[in-house]
């Protein structure tokens, strides 16, 4: 298939994880510089035009387009792909929950759940309780194998944080100043608040952009989530660790792939 073609398919798809469709944009925009290198920032301000909230397109395109003109794109698109399907950050988080809470310990997910599903995927020490839109819960249940994870509605979460030792929240993006988040994560980041629960950021692969970057995702992806401040957070964990939210938030390394920042000005 033409890279261009690929690059359609990937800008339609749906319901799949913001990785995923970044490591295939990320190779199919790496093949298209090899034959037609001018296309590359045109496809990828269609990427992301069409996706606004998801951190690791932005940061994929980013990357691809900092590569041009210096570096292998192939190799970078490699690097890229690699960095989104590894589980640096997801080994970092199963390490610091383990020290973190006891066995039997209650905690509470909000989606998109990818770094925190790979993280306890078959893990029986914790309960964990997925709080998501009810058409989502299906899909985002069936990302943690077999641990002890029950699933409700976000509308629950009240309820189900209330015994809650701890809640963990992925942005779909973030930079040093705000995180992005979905809706139903805000909803129960609220709920966490008022329980006197403790919430993480979980910030996986690619989802801490730039500062320009950042604007103009949330100026595009307006309506699609909420964005809040590091304060909201009592720590954030990255591929690096735990630490408070507003240090991790400070440790990204997003090119700042200004042609891209600068479609806030065309709007949706």
């Amino acid at each position: 298939m033409h890279p261009i073609e690929r690059l359609r398919w990937i800008a339609r798809s749906e319901d799949e994880a913001d990785s995923t469709v970044a490591a295939e944009a990320a190779w199919a925009l790496g093949e298209l510089a090899l034959e037609e290198e001018a296309a590359v920032l045109t496809a990828s301000r269609r990427l992301v035009l069409r996706q606004p909230a998801s951190g690791p397109l932005w940061w994929a395109c980013a990357t691809i387009l900092e590569a041009l003109g210096g570096e292998d794109v192939l190799q970078a698109a490699q690097r890229v792909a690699f960095d989104l399907a590894g589980d640096s950050v997801s080994a970092r988080l199963t390490r610091a929950l383990r020290q973190q809470l006891a066995a039997g310990d209650l905690l509470g997910v909000a989606p998109p759940a990818e770094t925190a599903a790979r993280a306890l995927a078959d893990e029986q020490r914790f309960a964990i309780y997925l709080l998501a839109p009810y058409r989502e819960l299906r899909y985002e249940m069936a990302r943690f194998g077999t641990a002890d994870v029950t699933g409700y509605e976000v509308e629950e979460a009240d309820e189900v944080l209330e015994e809650a030792s701890l809640l963990l929240v992925e942005p779909r993006f973030a930079s040093p100043r705000h995180l992005f988040v979905s809706a139903g994560a805000a909803r129960a980041v609220g709920a966490a608040q008022r329980a006197k629960v403790a919430c993480w950021a979980v910030l996986g692969p690619g989802r801490v952009l730039s500062e320009p970057l950042a604007a103009t995702a949330s100026q595009l992806a307006r309506g699609e989530g909420e964005l809040l401040p590091p304060s909201s957070f009592e720590a954030a964990i990255d591929a690096q660790g735990l630490g408070e939210a507003a240090e991790v938030l400070g440790r990204g390394s997003c090119p700042p792939a200004l042609a891209l920042a600068h479609l806030g000005e065309l709007g949706r």
